[in-house]
């Protein structure tokens, strides 16, 4: 009678842990992401887990810059249980937001131990508001930066969710892997170019260009979406003459208008450079992207062969 109890208690909590476990495997986990970049950068990390969704707050056209909230925006974020962010200030236009629309959401910052570029220009206290904090922001838009962001999702989400762990390691280093052959392809061309002078339309490409060996002479756009002056135009035929360097570049993201007037009027080709803040969802979206940097850049600055 006594063994029969002991058969019984056994076969219950069995049943009882077994539940648990079940429970915790098909426990559904909301991650959300800020923008374009974080979302491919978190679908590899997460790709094949079955209790994971994720998606992106902003629609896939639409970078961070002067963006406003929508009542849909608000829905996501009150549903999530993880947010990933780039950090730095990029997602400003949240403000108070999270706390009043999800007060318990987890939020991830990609940008932990990335060194930083202080933000061009912004050596003023009020300037470094305007330009969205201290330090530039936009260090997804090296692929070497990004290897650190993927790093810091795959860690955050493995303490977050530990049964998924081995799955985001895993991806995380098979992505990590392709975006590494990127950084090594953009180091070996930048090493045959014969000219590392640009200009960039905004300060996108500081990061970029810090990794692999670009100058940097000018910036049309310093704060996002104002145009320069009349004169700030003309400074910058000027530098990008005295300067030597062999291109302007605009943004796919932007209107190029300005872009082209001021390398019609310095005598320099233009073309395109892409941020990747924007682009179509598919998981291997950034290495596209990067991939068609580097063929642009063979094209501007000579060699890369």
């Amino acid at each position: 009678m006594f063994s029969r109890m002991i058969l019984i208690s056994l076969i219950i909590s069995i049943f009882f842990v077994s539940s648990v476990f079940s429970a915790d495997q098909s426990k559904k986990l909301d991650v959300l992401c800020s923008f374009h970049p974080i979302y491919v950068f978190t679908q590899n990390i997460t790709a094949n887990s079955k209790n994971v969704t994720v998606e992106c707050l902003l629609p896939q056209n639409i970078g961070p810059h002067d963006y406003a909230l929508t009542p849909g925006d608000m829905k996501k974020i009150a549903k999530a249980d993880i947010f990933i962010i780039n950090g730095l200030n990029v997602e400003e236009f949240l403000g108070k937001t999270i706390n009043e629309a999800n007060p318990k959401l987890k939020i991830i910052d990609t940008s932990k131990g990335i060194k930083l570029i202080p933000t061009r220009g912004a050596e003023k206290e009020a300037e470094k508001e305007e330009h969205h904090g201290a330090y530039n922001p936009h260090i997804w838009a090296s692929p070497k930066s990004a290897i650190i962001q993927v790093q810091n999702i795959q860690k955050a989400l493995s303490t977050v969710d530990p049964q998924n762990s081995a799955l985001y390691k895993a991806n995380a280093d098979k992505y990590v892997a392709k975006l590494q052959a990127i950084v090594n392809d953009l180091t070996k061309s930048s090493k045959t170019f014969k000219n590392r002078k640009i200009v960039t339309f905004h300060d996108a490409f500081d990061y970029f260009a810090r990794d692999f060996g670009l100058e940097i002479v000018g910036v049309i756009e310093v704060v996002p979406e104002q145009e320069p002056s009349a004169g700030e135009l003309a400074d910058m035929v000027k530098t990008v003459k005295s300067s030597g360097a062999s291109a302007v570049f605009s943004e796919p993201q932007y209107q190029g208008k300005v872009a082209v007037v001021l390398a019609k009027e310095a005598n320099v080709p233009v073309y395109q450079l892409d941020p990747v803040e924007t682009g179509d969802d598919k998981p291997n979206a950034y290495e596209k992207a990067m991939q068609k940097n580097l063929e642009v850049l063979k094209k501007a600055l000579g060699g890369g062969k």
